[in-house]
């Protein structure tokens, strides 16, 4: 494995796509701010595979990306892992008001486009 360019690869995605430093970085992953910076500056191997499956689940990567520098994955399903995550740690009455939420959010903006069956069934007919 390429240490340097996987400490490369997290550091930007770090910055560029989650958007943290480097301490929320490490606080939201569970390991010190030395941690990090040994992993994103590849001074040290870091092997602990925990780590990384945490930063997997945080950003939407699959360890294939992270480790591998494959790019396999969809954006959408990049976002959905990351969404997923965040799911993960609600509770249900959270989880409740989430789904309410973008239920109306998606009703909304999709005020224009939702035709109700009897709205079809006239069309058919004319």
């Amino acid at each position: 494995m390429d240490y340097d360019k996987i400490g490369e690869n997290i550091r930007q995605i770090r910055e560029k796509e989650i958007k943290k430093t480097r301490e929320e970085f490490a606080e939201e992953i569970g390991v010190s701010i030395h941690t990090v910076t040994r992993l994103e500056n590849a001074t040290s191997k870091v092997t602990n595979i925990e780590i990384f499956l945490k930063i997997s689940e945080i950003t939407g990567y699959t360890i294939e990306e992270l480790l591998l520098q494959k790019d396999d994955s969809k954006n959408r399903e990049k976002i959905r892992r990351k969404i997923d995550y965040l799911l993960n740690v609600v509770s249900e009455e959270e989880l409740e008001y989430i789904y309410v939420n973008i239920s109306q959010f998606i009703k909304f903006t999709h005020r224009d486009e939702i035709r109700t069956l009897k709205e079809i069934k006239q069309e058919n007919k004319n």
